[in-house]
């Protein structure tokens, strides 16, 4: 019966899209599928093209649990990349979402969820991110994930560089920033010079996504220092 049986397959997807072909290999066991305990090994891996976004997958993972509630668990060097351009001017250099140890139920998501951009816009500079989070049987609008963020980048038109930091949640309906700050070392434009300007919550943004009854609240500040010209002028 189903208890005793082996399962193994091989299954070769293949893509068009205006950045060329691509090809995907889903390998399938060998194992088990069963009403109590499976244990399927399965591996997706190869690159998909879809407009100017190239994807490449290499996704081992392992299918457990009953038939009923099954769970996909990712082994170590389960990971997503991608690279290519989303808009004309901004250039994907490549974003990276490492997957091991996350789980997949039919509750949701469930493990660390993290992702590393790296872009460029040719005329407005370029910029690194990074996410890092834990979801709880997540799905958009239901359980919970926290996340921290930073990053930093160049401001080519006001010859500036410029860092991110924070941390957050989505917690069911509600999507809030519990800490943001943001800022240039300098802004300098013509004879004009910031020094060091920079954006902090002075309230948690919340945004509270229920359809009888949304809302939206936070509050934003404002620092820098002091402002000069090359004139020798200046203002506090």
């Amino acid at each position: 019966g189903l208890e005793k049986a082996t399962f193994t397959g091989r299954l070769n997807v293949l893509t068009q899209g205006d950045a060329g072909k691509g090809n995907a290999v889903l390998n399938i066991g060998p194992g088990s599928l069963s009403m109590d305990n499976s244990a399927m090994p399965l591996h997706l891996s190869g690159e998909a093209k879809q407009n100017d976004l190239i994807l490449y997958a290499r996704l081992p993972a392992m299918l457990t649990g009953s038939l009923y509630d099954p769970q996909l668990t990712f082994e170590p060097g389960a990971l997503l990349r991608s690279r290519g351009r989303i808009i004309d001017s901004l250039d994907i250099d490549e974003i990276r979402w490492p997957l091991a140890g996350v789980k997949l139920t039919q509750k949701g998501v469930d493990g660390r969820l993290q992702a590393i951009l790296r872009a460029h816009e040719n005329e407005m500079g370029d910029f690194e991110l990074h996410l890092d989070g834990q979801a709880n049987d997540f799905l958009p609008d239901n359980g919970l994930w926290q996340w921290r963020y930073w990053g930093k980048g160049n401001f080519t038109p006001m010859n500036a560089r410029w860092d991110v930091r924070g941390t957050g949640e989505w917690r069911d309906n509600v999507i809030e920033l519990t800490d943001l700050s943001t800022g240039f070392d300098k802004l300098q434009y013509g004879t004009m010079l910031v020094s060091k300007p920079r954006l902090v919550l002075d309230h948690p943004v919340r945004w509270s996504r229920d359809p009888d009854n949304p809302t939206f609240s936070g509050a934003l500040a404002l620092n820098a220092g002091q402002t000069s010209f090359s004139g020798g002028s200046g203002l506090p």
